[in-house]
């Protein structure tokens, strides 16, 4: 059966502790790491594309259908944004004050990602609880894709995963029944998710 929803993990900033980047000189860490998740029923997969298109249909003036927010001048955003507000999707954050952060706590590569994450994860899985009666099509689980990231191992973080669900840690507050744990993946492209879809009717 299929997931009821998809969520699509992405971030801002960097995981780096050290040599934080300072106003008009390049180089450096962020102060902030921000890890997003777009939410939405898997019903409305395909329609993801239209939805992009019709930003892309109201900002003329960008030739490329690829929309980076960020690259966006300040009308475009405001443009998208209304769109996107007209539209069933949710969205979560979880932003990290890195310069608050004593040192020698998170020394172990992507230690600080997969930490922030395990509560984006936490909330992504009570409003996909709280959800499901408006939901009914699918088996009740979200399917998690990142935006692929360099130097991230995502079997790595599905065994992170697993570790925490095995712990039984009252302090890790996640809803283990939405959560499909093997299913979390990296994103792939369109085309090739469409070939995907096809070959599986």
């Amino acid at each position: 059966m299929m997931h009821s929803f998809v969520a699509y993990i992405d971030e801002s900033g960097d995981d780096g502790l050290e040599k934080f980047r300072e106003p008009g000189v390049q180089g450096g860490a962020s102060s902030w790491l921000v890890i997003s998740a777009c939410l939405f029923r898997q019903t409305h997969t395909l329609d993801a594309v239209s939805w992009r298109d019709e930003i892309s249909a109201a900002i003329p003036e960008k030739k490329s259908r690829t929309l980076h927010f960020a690259e966006l001048n300040h009308n475009q955003k405001v443009v998208a944004t209304q769109i996107i507000a007209t539209k069933p999707i949710r969205a979560l954050s979880i932003l990290t004050a890195k310069r608050t952060i004593p040192e020698g706590i998170y020394n172990a590569k992507n230690q600080l990602y997969f930490y922030m994450t395990r509560y984006l994860i936490e909330r992504l899985s009570w409003l996909c609880r709280d959800l499901r009666p408006q939901v009914p099509e699918g088996d009740g689980r979200v399917a998690i894709t990142f935006s692929r990231r360099g130097g991230m191992s995502y079997q790595k973080f599905r065994e992170y995963l697993r570790r925490l669900l095995a712990a039984q840690d009252q302090e890790v507050n996640i809803h283990w029944p939405v959560i499909d744990i093997d299913g979390v993946d990296a994103k792939l492209d369109f085309a090739h998710f469409r070939r995907r879809r096809r070959g599986s009717r």
